[in-house]
């Protein structure tokens, strides 16, 4: 039965929070205990718990205190090991600290913290592994042969994840998979720079999705948008986040994951999705959207304030062998060493694509492609590499208007040649008020370098020095 003031206490259950005993068993009998009762709130108080997997339970709300810790166990032996779909193509084994599978309106909340101990699942890596900054991702540690997430849900209805600090994911800080009514809201997540996988929160198939007002430190992806579940992930809504991150803010993608089968393959989409009035600190990418099979569509992303220190760009899209179409990008304030990136290939092209009022500010770093793609990108993560302009190949029906750039200047001796803006393989493309000088120093330099663009309308722009075109 609950206490007087309607909550059920985990110490009532035997927890000792000391940090040495487990305390797995007592939370879990007051969270079943509270579920059996129809609901309610289990407050876990000051102290810290030392836990492996507990399930989170319908009409359960899990309250860490002030003061409140809860650490992950290193010992494998005290996680529920979840087996991937019996449909999928690779038998992958993933486990989570708080786990829940088909519960509704579940709540975790409170000022606590719950912390991985990240570096005891890592194997560091020697400089040689490591290599050049310039041409190499971040990450500093291997993975060790399993590690746990932090938070794992899975179809479950009416999801509620806020005020609460998450530090030291070995891995995703959070994965939420299928689930429906989901709020995200002034949590912290604090993880390593340079961990292998340490990214935000992973949402896979969600549906009616809202996150907002939450501070996101990653080693990878501070939130992944993703359609590869049985069904399509839509209607999400991101709002006032601040974003610290050795790779990106949000990454949208179909495709590149092991589980998938060849049929979901082909109907894994992500839509109807809204970024807005957010800040981004450091980043190698701001927005990177990649489809490597299904559709992309529907996605507007406004009032950004971004400032890059890693090597990237601010917008990286690239199309496979699906569909990226409908995407806009306006209102924003960019600092960094790369402009935007958008490419697809000969037989999918990117479509309908808009900038809108960003001003740039340019400094680029030496980094593999500074000045072009290759016609043939090795994998997603090249948009580390990417050129220093705004780089389009391969794209139909693109607005290009009230863009301006400002020339930083760069040690780098090849951007000395280098155009403003790059277009191969374009159907259908408008530029308006277009202003800035050309990257390189060299008078020859081209602003805009184009090839193959059909159907153009170019008007209203002016640059810091007289325009040219290839």
């Amino acid at each position: 039965m609950p206490n007087s003031d309607n909550r059920y206490y985990v110490s009532a259950y035997g927890a000792v929070g000391d940090g040495l005993h487990n305390d797995t068993d007592a939370i879990q009998q007051a969270i079943d205990q509270c579920h059996q009762d129809g609901g309610g709130t289990v407050f876990i108080s000051s102290g810290k718990y030392l836990v492996g997997t507990f399930i989170l339970k319908s009409r359960v709300t899990l309250d860490l205190g002030t003061g409140a810790w809860l650490i992950a166990s290193l010992n494998q032996n005290e996680y529920q090991l979840v087996e991937a779909a019996p449909e999928c193509t690779q038998k992958t084994t993933r486990c989570g600290l708080i786990y829940a599978y088909g519960e509704e309106d579940i709540t975790l909340t409170g000022e606590g913290q719950i912390t991985g101990q990240d570096k005891s699942f890592w194997i560091p890596k020697t400089p040689e592994e490591i290599g050049e900054s310039w041409n190499s991702t971040p990450p500093r540690y291997w993975p060790a042969e399993w590690r746990p997430m932090l938070i794992l849900f899975e179809n479950c209805r009416n999801v509620l994840i806020e005020k609460v600090s998450i530090r030291e994911a070995p891995v995703y800080a959070g994965w939420l998979i299928k689930c429906d009514s989901v709020t995200i809201n002034r949590v912290h997540v604090i993880n390593d720079f340079y961990g292998p996988n340490t990214d935000g929160f992973h949402l896979s198939s969600c549906c009616m999705v809202h996150i907002s007002d939450c501070h996101f430190l990653t080693g990878d992806d501070s939130l992944a948008i993703d359609g590869n579940g049985s069904r399509p992930a839509e209607h999400i809504y991101i709002t006032r986040c601040r974003f610290n991150t050795s790779v990106n803010a949000l990454r949208v993608y179909t495709g590149l994951d092991n589980d998938l089968t060849p049929k979901n393959k082909v109907t894994a989409i992500v839509r109807d999705l809204e970024m807005s009035d957010c800040t981004v600190t450091n980043a190698a990418g701001v927005v990177n959207i990649t489809a490597e099979c299904g559709l992309i569509e529907n996605l507007s992303f406004s009032n950004f304030t971004v400032d890059m220190e890693q090597e990237g760009t601010v917008f990286y899209l690239m199309n496979m062998e699906g569909t990226i179409r409908n995407i806009r990008f306006s209102r924003m304030e960019a600092r960094s060493n790369g402009a935007a990136t958008l490419i697809g290939v000969p037989d999918h092209y990117l479509e309908s694509i808009q900038l809108d009022n960003i001003h740039f500010q340019i400094k680029p770093k030496k980094k593999w492609h500074g000045l072009e793609m290759p016609d043939l990108v090795p994998s997603y993560g090249h948009h580390h590499f990417a050129p220093y302009s705004l780089f389009i190949r391969y794209a139909r029906n693109i607005l290009i208007q009230n863009i301006t750039f400002q020339w930083m200047g760069s040690d780098s001796e090849e951007v000395k040649t280098d155009s403003l803006l790059k277009c191969r393989h374009i159907e259908h493309l408008q530029v308006e008020n277009f202003k800035g000088s050309f990257l390189g120093t060299a008078p020859s330099s081209p602003i805009m370098d184009w090839i193959d663009v059909q159907d153009s309308i170019f008007r209203e722009s002016e640059s810091g020095e007289e325009s040219a075109f290839s």
